[in-house]
């Protein structure tokens, strides 16, 4: 496990905080794990860490090649929009979803952009040179971190891309794994590399008035020696994105347990099933399609239906099937469409006895996929299988003619099916959600059955298609208690896609909705100037006197209630008609007011009586008034001052120690000339009683006694060993 040190550094935020200048540098290593990252010892990536937000479980999606990951981190967008599939970049749609340098051009043509890389083919095909001030390729990672040292040291350097590839390298060569001593090294030189392009950003020479985000991301992970896998391995990455105007944050997945509260058990005989009649709603013919199924089984015989309307005796056959494999172990799905064209596709395992969620994506014109848990499990082109209608109703549990050789052993817990093809990142975003309304494609649902119900012999079609499904043979609801469905959570965590609104967020430049940005942005918020009203601040209880660097004053708590902070306010008092005190607090500067805290201030005060002269319980009164120039802002408070007892000391002095009271205070003070050891005190009142006593250690000079009445006493105070070092009279007025 690795700790980080946090060290927190204090910003002000002013309202005009747009003065100082946004730069961006994203530094990407390629192909390195999340839970390697983890492993490496990288203290330059954690200083970054440290101060910004972290996630080793980020996703990127499939396909995990280089071509593809790269420009999603640089367009924004998935695969689906960029349409790069590979490291050809053929085919692909950059000219629709570009290169973010581009949208930064267009917004502000004065906005320097620069893109220095290993792997070239990320100038060649992503960061064309109509939008790239800069761009130049080197044959290793050294070469890149000398240019990108020269390129931040002596140019303007608005916008940033670096480019790593030697991770990648040794993973292809030695293996992507967090045991591999190999690959964590290289990994450590990465960090290194880091280390010395931040240090040279932090030696800029406008530095203190510039405002930098650094974001250090990667396109994929990796398993064995390759890339091009549909696991976690592959798909879990770390994303750093750091800047002194975001908080630190650790972001990780979560593992939710969602409840199961009834579902149909299936192991009841071969013709167990529930049947959904023919429905237009459900012939899809060359329409793009999703099925998702919640289902649990401990294994199987032969290739049993879970969902389907075809006859499942031919792969060839019209419909589909959602079916089991024959291993016992894994699930597949197959479409059929006239008598020579068939697309199949396999699934994870799922025969384990827990609760899985299973899809299939159906994109007539593209990449179709299955998916489980969270991760791609196959794809393939799906624009030949057409003409797929069928007569068949649609049957959960068996096939569409109902008498399949092989029964489904397992339940079933709830089912849906759109008429689109879900994209992987909506699957992953709802994966462990309830389904409503906010659901991006809910006007595309055509079938969703709850399974709810817990009883009867049908179960209801809760979306507009309203189709029901009837109980046949041994279909019946399980009487066994619902384990609860656990799933991995992806939907708190940042992606690929994220890179490019976040960098946009910080640059202060509008995203425009047409461009069609899959990502969210960590840095939202952070060009929106602070506001700060006085409804935010108030006054804590009554004012106290105190001392302050040696001089009388009051001591004056204000609670803000809001995040931002105000920059060396100044708080004065005027008092209302009296004639103990001057009419004028002088202001007091503390370093800053203090956010979602309080903070204390020290006006000093001027006596205009001899103290002793004030009567006890005196309470003066007046207004305390807040300036904070940097907000144009004045806040006025009501104040009210009790006026303490004072001490009168007359000529107590032996030893070389002098006794003299704290003018303002209840309190006796000790000066004591070199005398460092222990003093034991008694306040004796006239009728001989100890009023007060005690013991002083050697670094202690106050009596404090506030709360002894008024009149003459006797003060002693002696050494350790009982002998007095002085005595006298003093006066509690």
């Amino acid at each position: 496990m690795r700790y980080f040190t946090c060290f927190c550094f204090v910003l002000f935020f002013f309202a005009l905080q747009g003065q100082n200048e946004r730069k961006v540098l994203i530094i990407g290593i390629d192909g390195v794990r999340g839970d390697a990252a983890l492993a490496a010892q990288t203290p330059n990536l954690d200083a970054l860490a440290a101060n910004g937000i972290i996630s080793y479980d980020a996703q990127t999606l499939p396909i995990t090649y280089s071509g593809p990951g790269w420009s999603t981190i640089l367009t924004g967008v998935w695969m689906d929009k960029h349409k790069v599939t590979s490291n050809a970049f053929i085919p692909n749609d950059l000219d629709d979803y570009p290169h973010f340098f581009q949208h930064v051009k267009n917004l502000d043509a004065s906005i320097s952009t620069a893109s220095i890389v290993h792997w070239s083919p990320v100038n060649t095909f992503i960061a064309q040179s109509s939008f790239t001030d800069l761009e130049e390729e080197y044959g290793s990672d050294e070469d890149v971190k000398n240019a990108a040292i020269n390129h931040l040291t002596n140019n303007d350097a608005d916008v940033t891309f670096l480019h790593f590839d030697d991770v990648d390298g040794e993973g292809h060569s030695s293996g992507f794994s967090a045991s591999n001593p190999d690959y964590l090294a290289e990994i450590e030189v990465a960090d290194g590399l880091v280390g010395e392009v931040v240090a040279s950003l932090q030696n800029r020479p406008n530095i203190d008035n510039e405002d930098w985000l650094i974001i250090i991301c990667t396109d994929h992970g990796g398993e064995g020696t390759g890339h091009d896998c549909y696991t976690p391995n592959c798909q879990d990455i770390f994303l750093i994105v750091s800047s002194d105007l975001l908080d630190a944050e650790l972001i990780e997945k979560a593992i939710m347990d969602i409840p199961v509260s009834s579902a149909v058990d299936f192991s009841g005989g071969n013709d167990a099933r529930i049947e959904v009649p023919n429905n237009a709603a459900f012939n899809f013919n060359d329409s793009d399609f999703t099925v998702e199924v919640r289902l649990k089984t401990d294994g199987w015989s032969g290739d049993p239906a879970i969902i389907s309307d075809k006859d499942w005796n031919s792969g060839f056959n019209d419909g589909f099937v959602l079916a089991c494999n024959t291993d016992g172990s894994t699930w597949k799905f197959n479409i059929g469409g006239g008598l020579v064209f068939r697309m199949d596709m396999d699934g994870g395992p799922i025969s384990d006895g827990e609760w899985h969620h299973i899809a299939v994506s159906l994109d007539r014109n593209g990449r179709s996929f299955t998916w489980q848990d969270g991760y791609i499990r196959e794809y393939n082109i799906a624009g030949f299988a057409t003409d797929s209608d069928t007569d068949f109703p649609l049957v959960i549990g068996q096939d569409g003619s109902g008498n399949y050789g092989d029964s489904f052993n397992g339940m079933i817990s709830e089912v849906r099916i759109w008429r689109t093809n879900l994209r992987n990142v909506t699957l992953n975003e709802w994966n462990c959600k309830p389904l409503t309304s906010e659901h991006p494609n809910y006007s595309d649902l055509v079938g969703w059955w709850t399974f709810d119900e817990g009883t009867g012999t049908q179960v209801t079609d809760v979306s507009p298609t309203g189709a029901v499904g009837d109980f046949a043979s041994g279909a019946a609801w399980s009487s066994s208690a619902m384990p609860d469905y656990s799933c991995l959570d992806y939907s708190g965590v940042p992606d690929n896609s994220d890179i490019v609104p976040t960098a946009m967020d910080f640059l202060c430049l509008e995203m425009n909705p047409a461009w069609g940005i899959d990502g969210r942005s960590w840095a939202e918020g952070s060009c929106i100037a602070p506001t700060l009203f006085c409804e935010d601040i108030s006054l804590l209880g009554d004012l106290e006197l105190d001392m302050f660097a040696g001089s009388d004053a009051v001591h004056l708590v204000l609670e803000c209630s809001s995040e931002v902070l105000g920059a060396y306010p100044q708080v004065t008092i005027e008092w209302d008609s009296n004639p103990y005190i001057s009419m004028t607090g002088s202001p007091s500067v503390p370093s800053f007011l203090t956010p979602n805290g309080t903070t204390d201030f020290y006006p000093e005060i001027d006596f205009l009586e001899d103290p002793s002269m004030i009567p006890q319980g005196t309470t003066v009164t007046g207004t305390a008034t807040l300036l904070i120039d940097e907000f144009g802002l004045t806040c006025t408070f009501p104040v009210s001052l009790l006026l303490p007892s004072t001490v009168s000391v007359s000529g107590i002095e032996g030893n070389g120690i002098y006794v003299y009271p704290t003018v303002t205070r209840s309190d006796i003070m000790i000066e004591r000339n070199g005398f460092d050891k222990g003093i034991q005190f008694q306040v004796i009142d006239g009728a001989g009683r100890v009023s007060k006593e005690g013991d002083l250690a050697g670094t202690e000079n106050i009596i404090s006694i506030p709360n002894v009445p008024a009149g003459s006493y006797f003060l002693i105070l002696k050494n350790e060993k009982g002998e007095i070092l002085v005595s006298g009279k003093i006066l509690k007025l």
